[in-house]
């Protein structure tokens, strides 16, 4: 008797040994959301947590407490504001290709949450106009790619680079301000055959670069061909508002080969207009 009362407690201990220890890992108060969720990242940590917010889709991201736009029905139409918040996430990015092909949208708000801008973000819309919040250092290649509609644009102050074909094709864009950090752009960033007036804030002389998306360097503002081969077809003027010294603004009308060159802003109008050349001596 005593000898089948152990092995019956024998064969008890080893089916709790054997039971998963998922079994346990649940929580009692778990909702069935909160369950599938768990599920999925216990059988695979690298799935995604994703999700819907009105026309917009959202992926989780690494850090398990903010997330990126991801996609954007095509049926959006006039004007969108991105909240800073969805489900309890902080938005800070907006993915690849986010609102390609969005062709309806005329204009989006982006929060001051966001911090990135990923590659083709906001190609071929029909955007008139967009402000970049400050809160934005980068943004990717190609973002504003094809936007034939795009009229005015707010860059941050805090952007240090401009990738290749990031305003490529942007027909009705006519006034660029490049940033002072600015310190690269690349291939046909800035190819907008209506443009007319290109304003750098920053003070660095000019080097010409064969990337596509140059190094970005500490003293020198690298370019490559950021207008495009038939840029000399296109009849615009550069103002260099903080650039006093002649040697340094010549850097600038030799990469600018034709065009109209003005360094040493007075601002002898009093307007404060840092396009009006009535404000600058011309090289």
């Amino acid at each position: 008797m005593k000898r089948w009362v152990s092995w019956v407690l024998a064969l008890a201990m080893v089916t709790m040994t054997l039971l998963p220890a998922s079994a346990e890992a649940i929580p009692q108060s778990a909702t069935p959301e909160t369950a599938v969720t768990q599920e999925v990242q216990t059988e695979d940590d690298q799935e995604a947590i994703t999700g819907t917010y009105g026309v917009l889709s959202y992926t989780v991201n690494d850090d398990g407490t903010s997330c990126s736009i991801t996609d954007c029905d095509t049926s959006a139409k006039g004007e969108l504001e991105i909240p800073e918040e969805i489900d309890g996430y902080k938005v800070t990015t907006i993915g690849n290709s986010a609102f390609e092909n969005c062709g309806s949208l005329t204009s989006i708000t982006i929060p001051e949450s966001v911090t990135s801008i990923e590659d083709f973000a906001f190609s071929c819309t029909s955007l008139t106009s967009i402000t970049i919040p400050e809160s934005v250092t980068s943004i990717g290649d190609g973002c504003f790619y094809g936007c034939r509609t795009l009229e005015r644009i707010t860059l941050p102050e805090g952007l240090t680079a401009i990738r290749k074909e990031t305003f490529g094709e942007c027909s009705a864009l006519k006034e660029i301000t490049i940033p002072a950090k600015v310190t690269t752009i690349g291939y046909t960033a800035l190819y907008c055959v209506a443009l007319k007036t290109l304003v750098f804030e920053g003070s660095l002389p000019v080097i010409s670069s064969a990337d596509e998306n140059p190094d970005e360097q500490s003293e020198q503002l690298v370019l490559n061909n950021v207008i495009g081969n038939p840029y000399a077809t296109i009849n615009f003027s550069v103002f260099l508002p903080n650039i006093t010294d002649q040697a340094v603004a010549q850097t600038y009308g030799t990469y600018f080969t034709g065009k109209s060159v003005y360094y040493n802003y007075q601002n002898t109008t009093e307007d404060g207009n840092k396009a009006n050349s009535d404000n600058y001596t011309e090289l």
